[in-house]
């Protein structure tokens, strides 16, 4: 009889250890879900933002003439959250390689830059390479 109540006590144990496994299982999965949702919101608009961006100035070639004033902007916004001594990207790109932590102002700082440099006509390489194509 006490070999039984020992394996039953014993089944008990592991029935709640598997629960347990299975509850914070599902809470990983909830929590990723999120994450992923809230990444992939952000991508989608950081998309749709330089997508639109450049739409305007292609279709706006006055734009360039405003690349300086965005500069300007952008050096602004950096000195103003205060973070005018890191790299921007680079910083993001390092931080792979090394411990070195990126603050999260960064993460609005760069999107607002990129849609910027977009908008005035900074990636002018797009020009170039469909003007290219076309030449063939």
């Amino acid at each position: 009889m006490e070999i039984i109540d020992y394996q039953i006590q014993k089944m008990k144990r592991k029935c709640r250890s598997g629960a347990n496994y299975i509850r914070h299982f599902f809470i990983w999965v909830s929590i990723s879900m999120v994450v992923g949702l809230f990444g992939g919101l952000v991508g989608s608009l950081f998309h749709i933002f330089i997508e639109k961006g450049t739409e305007f100035r292609e279709s706006n070639p006055w734009m360039i003439f405003l690349l300086p004033l965005a500069g300007l902007l952008i050096v602004f916004i950096y000195r103003i959250t205060k973070t005018d001594e890191n790299l921007g990207t680079n910083l993001v790109f390092e931080s792979i390689r090394t411990d070195q932590k990126v603050p999260f102002i960064m993460a609005p700082n760069i999107f607002i830059s990129s849609v910027l440099t977009h908008i005035t006509g900074i990636t002018l390489s797009h020009f170039v390479h469909k003007a290219a194509h076309r030449q063939k």
